[in-house]
């Protein structure tokens, strides 16, 4: 018996030394419908400037910010017609899209910085491509299609197509949660 525990063991170790390292891979990002569910706003816009100070919360996090002119409020902008964007300065190789630099054009899902007159980009797969093919971050379409549901969700809920009351229904739970920009309930 002690002879096949110690070949058991033996045949542990011998397979533990031989396997490949995992590599650091990143996890996947959270589904478009929740991440526009849980944002304050949605906008298609293009970077017109970027501030030459910073801006240090009252948490120590500092945040340089980018003015963007809004091309299309697709939820939650109120008709404005340019937003402040705080981002963390620095070149992000992983992650290009989140260096905001002027003439960038994409869709970006928002987060009201707290305390503050700017938003922020709460995940590292909230700026979305104005023409991605990438669906690993969400397409065009699909930011587009959700942003529409929500902005009007009795519309959505009463929709013909079932994935849009599918989908309308999957967001409203999340975006009372997440305090996102709905005032009014359900009727």
């Amino acid at each position: 018996m002690q002879q096949v525990m110690r070949g058991g063991f033996a045949a542990l170790v011998g397979f533990s030394l031989f396997t490949p390292a995992v590599l650091a891979k990143i996890a996947a990002p959270p589904p478009v419908p929740d991440r526009i569910a849980r944002a304050d706003c949605v906008v298609l816009g293009k970077v017109a400037s970027v501030e030459d100070k910073t801006i240090t919360t009252k948490d120590g996090a500092e945040f340089s910010i980018a003015i963007v002119k809004v091309e299309d409020g697709l939820f939650g902008t109120k008709g404005a017609k340019e937003i402040k964007v705080g981002f963390h300065r620095g070149e992000n190789r992983r992650f290009p899209l989140l260096n905001l630099k002027p003439g960038q054009e994409s869709f970006f899902i928002l987060t009201r910085q707290p305390g503050q007159d700017f938003y922020i980009m709460a995940n590292f797969a909230d700026v979305v491509a104005k023409d991605s093919k990438n669906a690993f971050f969400g397409s065009p379409d699909l930011v587009k299609r959700c942003a529409k549901l929500l902005t009007d969700p009795n519309k959505g809920l009463a929709a013909k197509d079932d994935g849009d009351r599918f989908l309308t229904a999957a967001m409203l739970p999340r975006n009372s949660l997440g305090g996102g920009p709905l005032n009014s309930g359900v009727s």
